[in-house]
């Protein structure tokens, strides 16, 4: 199912809560985004609600829908994104969702809290800040109100000038603490327990600051098991592994030609990662043997800037990129003697968004990580659709 929102976002998540809707009869996520505006309206960090079927309808080919450009389970029935567009007496048109706070520029990356998913963190496209929001105090309001001020619970300021960028992550062990970067490609720990003052005074300094990469990191990634080790991918074309207890990186992965764009751990398995690159592959390492990746993944037809594990199978992998494509991957299905073939026998599903040439690019993809709905992804592009898909029964059934 489609949604075509006012701005482009560039950053998607799945909240990890679920409720039953009996009226309904399906049950109810939470997908949180954020806006990208031209500067002529205010940028907000939003919520909204989706209503999935546990299992969608069957896939009907003669329930080809024109202007959406899609036919699938989740484009019938009860499930449906909660986003509407509705012109004000000005005749602007704006989304109203579930819950709007406004936000200092542009959203360039939001994140939930792991331990506590209504503490949310955002870096922005104007400034350095990282901005700290919880939800439960924000004033829930569903459209534009007159106030426009941004009124962030807490400002993370790290006190250079330079450092707008996309790179933010919450620790899966540490309660309250967050890695970020930017544009100056330096590492920056935050440790938010202790805070006795959630007033935005905005004088909270990192508690360590990291350098050891020649470019703009694109991406950071805690480990899973390991609650020291942290990922990054840089515009200097590598990739690096830190424990963040030294000063520079532990581990230096070298085997890309262009910008590393994305970096994600498997959450299975501790020694595997995945890094995405301008030079249109992905490529999967073994960081017992960090001199050349085990893999490269190729199929993309431009700069891949999304990947992301799946949260319930090892194998798994999802890679976005800017031919408008999400590529779904499964790594058990590498050969042991890999040959040249058109279409890569780990290759395990292609979601296009429209089918317009040139395809936008994609601009973020989540998982959705509620049992019962594994398969469930969300992506967007830049020329502001957010779908919400699963690909055929037929295809994951083996799991």
């Amino acid at each position: 199912m489609t949604a075509n929102l006012t701005w482009n976002t560039y950053t998607l998540e799945w909240l990890p809560d679920k409720r039953y809707d009996t009226q309904k009869e399906c049950y109810v996520h939470r997908l949180l985004f954020g806006t990208s505006t031209d500067g002529s309206e205010t940028n907000h960090l939003m919520i909204t609600e989706v209503c999935l079927d546990e299992q969608p309808a069957q896939v009907d080919m003669g329930k080809w829908d024109d202007s959406a450009e899609e036919v699938g389970g989740y484009n019938r029935g009860n499930s449906g994104i909660s986003i509407k567009s509705e012109t004000d007496p000005q005749g602007q048109t704006r989304d109203v969702v579930k819950m709007k706070i406004l936000h200092d520029g542009p959203v360039n990356r939001a994140r939930y809290c792991p331990q506590n998913p209504e503490i949310i963190v955002s870096k922005g496209a104007t400034s350095s800040d990282l901005l700290v929001f919880d939800c439960r105090k924000q004033f829930h309001a569903p459209i534009e109100t007159l106030d426009k001020v941004c009124k962030a619970d807490l400002r993370l300021k790290n006190g250079r000038g330079d450092g707008e960028g996309f790179a933010v992550c919450w620790s899966h062990f540490q309660e309250g603490l967050v890695a970020s970067s930017g544009s100056d490609g330096m590492l920056d720990l935050w440790d938010l327990n202790g805070v006795t003052s959630w007033n935005a005074v905005g004088d909270r300094r990192p508690v360590n600051t990291l350098k050891g990469h020649t470019g703009m990191i694109e991406d950071v990634a805690f480990h899973f098991q390991d609650q020291h080790a942290i990922a990054t991918a840089s515009d200097d074309k590598t990739g690096a592994i830190w424990d963040f207890r030294a000063n520079g990186p532990m581990l230096r992965l070298q085997g890309h030609a262009d910008e590393v764009n994305a970096v994600s751990f498997n959450p299975w398995n501790p020694v595997v990662l995945a890094l995405g690159s301008s030079d249109k592959s992905s490529t999967i390492w073994d960081m017992r043997n960090p001199t050349a990746p085990v893999h490269r993944l190729s199929f993309h037809t431009e700069a891949v800037y999304q990947v992301q594990f799946s949260p319930f199978h090892e194998t798994i992998l999802a890679t976005g990129g800017n031919d408008g494509r999400v590529l779904l991957w499964d790594l058990a299905k590498i050969p042991s003697n890999p040959n040249n073939t058109d279409i890569p026998p780990e290759l395990l599903f292609i979601h296009t968004h429209g089918y317009h040439t040139p395809q936008s690019p994609v601009t973020d993809l989540s998982w959705n990580c509620s049992t019962g709905t594994e398969w469930v992804m969300a992506s967007a592009t830049e020329d502001n659709q957010l779908q919400i898909w699963r690909m055929a029964d037929l295809l994951y059934r083996q799991w």
